[in-house]
């Protein structure tokens, strides 16, 4: 069977599950250079759109994985950049429609939704996830460092207008990132902006788990979150804290590789080795092994982010 070059995972999300990943443009192809990324610095950062995929291409690997096991959730847009920069996303969505009944759903940063086509796009998935990191042009500035052309106050437009307008389910994610944006005003002004948006079924507090872009970046502890969705009730926005995923029993593998699959999956995101036996219904040992084997042959690097904590997979 020929290789996927599109399709990972299922990966776990903590907020939609089991979720099957369609990479839709090229690795750090994005409009935002976040500082929290854990795919690291943003290569090419941009706001054009261009293609970059066969969408036919695309739903034939979705077809293939499916038969492969285990069987995701949903599928999600998203992968190792910003998937509203590939103009074939209105073409891939209907693709992918042809091959599964299973909910679609886009992860975004939102900040191309202020275009009319970007929108127009987005308004056929089941599920949109765009994000919401700051309530000023200063702090987004400094936590999304987005590409020339995409303003704060045509981002704000661009994610209300979507909003308004989509008849899916809108979960906005929130990342809060210690020192920067999870002070009290900023807190009571993300939550005033949020609450503004119409018909957000949800508001996801997450902050930064893995490996982030920038140095000396650093997440929030529970209690921290836990004040933070106090505020966000406050000002009138229920907000919900997203739990780590918790995945399900461990089957037999499917036909690629146990090796191969570890590696497919963590070249789009870091992974621990519990993380990667939930997505790819692995025994957990068998994974632990198949990693710290790839770490000694330089396949793999090793990334601790707490003493006595469970290591993140990164592929070199």
């Amino acid at each position: 069977m020929a290789r996927a070059t599109h399709v990972y995972g299922p990966v776990p999300s903590r907020r939609l599950g089991l979720s099957l990943g369609v990479d839709l443009v090229p690795y750090k192809v994005c409009c935002y250079d976040c500082i929290y990324c854990q795919l690291g610095s943003t290569t090419d950062l941009t706001s054009e759109r261009a293609s970059f995929v066969d969408p036919d291409r695309v739903a034939l690997e979705v077809e293939r994985a499916l038969h492969r096991g285990p069987r995701p959730e949903v599928i999600t847009l998203a992968g190792s950049g910003e998937p509203t920069l590939n103009q074939e996303l209105e073409q891939v969505v209907a693709a992918l429609r042809r091959v599964t009944d299973l909910p679609l759903c886009l992860l975004t940063n939102g900040g191309l939704l202020f275009r009319d086509e970007v929108r127009r796009a987005a308004l056929g998935l089941d599920l949109v996830a765009p994000s919401l990191d700051a309530a000023d042009a200063e702090t987004f500035e400094r936590v999304n460092r987005p590409a020339a052309g995409i303003a704060f106050d045509a981002m704000v437009r661009g994610l209300g207008d979507f909003c308004a307008a989509f008849r899916g389910r809108c979960q906005l994610e929130v990342v809060l990132v210690r020192g920067v944006n999870d002070g009290s005003r900023s807190l009571d002004a993300l939550a005033r902006l949020a609450a503004s948006l119409e018909d957000v079924a949800s508001v996801d507090l997450n902050t930064v788990v893995r490996p982030p872009a920038v140095a000396g970046v650093a997440g929030l502890g529970h209690p921290e979150l836990e004040r933070a969705r106090e505020r966000f009730a406050r000002q009138g926005c229920p907000a919900r804290i997203i739990v780590p995923f918790a995945g399900s029993d461990a089957v037999s593998p499917g036909e690629e590789s146990t090796y191969e699959r570890i590696l497919e999956t963590v070249a789009r995101r870091p992974c621990t080795a519990a993380d990667l036996s939930a997505a790819l219904g692995l025994e957990l040992e068998t994974v632990r092994a198949q990693c710290e084997g790839a770490v000694r042959k330089g396949v793999l690097r090793r990334e601790e982010r707490e003493p006595g904590g469970e290591p993140f997979y990164l592929r070199r």
